[in-house]
């Protein structure tokens, strides 16, 4: 069964080719997935990426349900669709 986060990232990577991704999958790898996820919503307001709304509205769900403070889902994350 493929890691629901795993998954998440793969659409991120796909959607953002230019998004630096190693440090993230390295948290990853390690159990930090609350940490990866709050770097992560940092590269992408850092970098103004903005995802599709399903890939958002997925990722904000994984924020929530890992915990993530809500001012990590960034205007570039919870922007209009």
């Amino acid at each position: 069964m493929t890691d629901p986060l795993s998954t998440l990232l793969s659409r991120v990577a796909a959607e953002a080719p230019d998004l630096p991704l190693r440090f993230v999958r390295e948290l990853l790898s390690v159990g930090e997935r609350k940490v990866a996820l709050e770097i992560l919503c940092d590269n992408l307001a850092d970098l103004e990426i903005t995802l599709s709304p399903e890939t958002r509205r997925a990722l904000a769900a994984r924020c929530q349900d890992l915990g993530v403070a809500p001012g990590y889902v960034s205007e570039s994350i919870d922007g209009p669709p």
